[in-house]
């Protein structure tokens, strides 16, 4: 049996999934942990300069998170009964991706310095978005992800704090309870 080694930062993070993949298809792997510190020093030795990357009896390096996650599904069956069927599994893949990358240039917009005193449109974008998720997912969301949204929410919680929004707030609430999917989800989507 090949000797796995997955190699990625000391959180759960992109790995978390192949790590929890791994043993499920009980598959014994190497656990490489990156601290901060390491990180500069091996950076420029990883495929396109990022992990997580998968390293297979020490010379071949799977590096892409999607790439990884598809290779371990088909050397250990773990992929759907069809190419067809697999195709729709791939396509469901990029989406997640896009998904990921969508929230992670949200979290890292909100974190460029602007001017405290001045509330803009995208401050109402964002509690608004960020607000229609929670209602959404909350109770879904696992406790790290609740976490690590702690600045979006307290950031909605500001915007919504702003004099004026009493009544359009309590509104919101009743509006809440309605629901728009009784007909053909299909018919609301993209």
């Amino acid at each position: 049996m090949a000797e796995v080694e997955l190699r990625y930062f000391n959180i759960s993070g992109r790995a978390g999934g192949i790590r929890l993949l791994l043993d499920y298809l009980k598959v014994p792997f190497i656990d490489t942990y990156i601290t901060d510190e390491e990180w500069p020093k091996l950076k420029e030795l990883q495929p396109f300069r990022q992990i997580p990357v998968l390293i297979l009896d020490g010379k071949y390096e799977i590096a892409q998170t999607t790439a990884i996650y598809r290779y371990i599904g088909t050397k250990y069956n773990a992929v759907a009964e069809t190419l067809e069927d697999q195709a729709i599994c791939d396509s469901f893949g990029e989406h997640i991706n896009d998904l990921f990358f969508k929230c992670r240039a949200v979290f890292k917009a909100r974190s460029i310095p602007l001017s405290e005193e001045k509330v803009t449109w995208l401050d109402f974008l964002l509690a608004d978005s960020t607000d229609v998720i929670f209602s959404m997912l909350n109770d879904k969301l696992p406790s790290e992800v609740k976490e690590q949204l702690k600045p979006l929410v307290k950031h909605r919680d500001e915007i919504f704090a702003l004099p004026g929004l009493e009544k359009r707030l309590q509104e919101r609430k009743e509006l809440s309870k309605n629901r728009i999917y009784q007909g053909n989800p299909a018919n609301y989507e993209p």
